[in-house]
């Protein structure tokens, strides 16, 4: 049985879900999962955690690659992936979902990276991926590309053109955008 190729952390936790009523085995897939209707749940695990990941249960089938999948994470951000631990496999679960050609950009509408319904998931391109991200969970101000760091406000301009006078208009509409920034903070902060 899988369960026995699995750290204790995992095996146990898998162990205690199986028990529960509604959970069970797909052959072929090395994860307990719920179905429910029209959606699955395939318990994953990252850090010794136990995490949710959602697909259509339609797409049950393309998961169930005799695996185990995990939740994978980048340092910058708080959103996990779901991955598979087998080679000759793209590797990323809504990759699999979708069958997409490998240098595909796939984006979760909802930025939930283990919400692998085929409704929260579009075939993109890599500017429209990077526009719709989010923030470095790092970052004090909330919002991409501006900082808050030792009293000063910081911003990340990124200006793809080579004419100058769109660099002095993106650098004076910048200066604006950050007085109202200010403004805002400073009104939300005492209130």
């Amino acid at each position: 049985m899988y369960l026995t190729r699995l750290r204790k952390p995992a095996r146990e936790a898998f162990e205690k879900l199986l028990k529960e009523d509604g959970v069970t085995e797909i052959k072929g897939l090395n994860n307990p999962v719920r179905i429910m209707g029209d959606t699955t749940v395939v318990y994953l695990m990252y850090k010794d955690e136990l995490h949710e990941c959602f697909i259509d249960t339609e797409d049950l089938p393309k998961i169930a690659l005799n695996c185990t999948w995990v939740a994978t994470g980048r340092k910058t951000t708080d959103v996990l992936y779901a991955r598979a631990g087998i080679k000759n496999s793209n590797g990323a679960m809504h990759r699999t979902v979708l069958n997409c050609n490998p240098n595909g950009v796939i984006d979760h509408i909802d930025n939930n990276g283990l919400n692998n319904k085929k409704n929260n998931l579009w075939d993109t391109n890599d500017a429209m991926n990077l526009y719709k991200r989010r923030g470095n969970k790092n970052n004090k101000s909330g919002e991409r590309n501006i900082t808050y760091m030792n009293g000063w406000y910081k911003v990340q301009l990124i200006i793809r053109f080579k004419h100058k006078d769109i660099a002095t208009k993106a650098r004076d509409a910048a200066k604006e955008i950050i007085k109202e920034y200010v403004a805002l903070d400073a009104e939300n902060r005492y209130k």
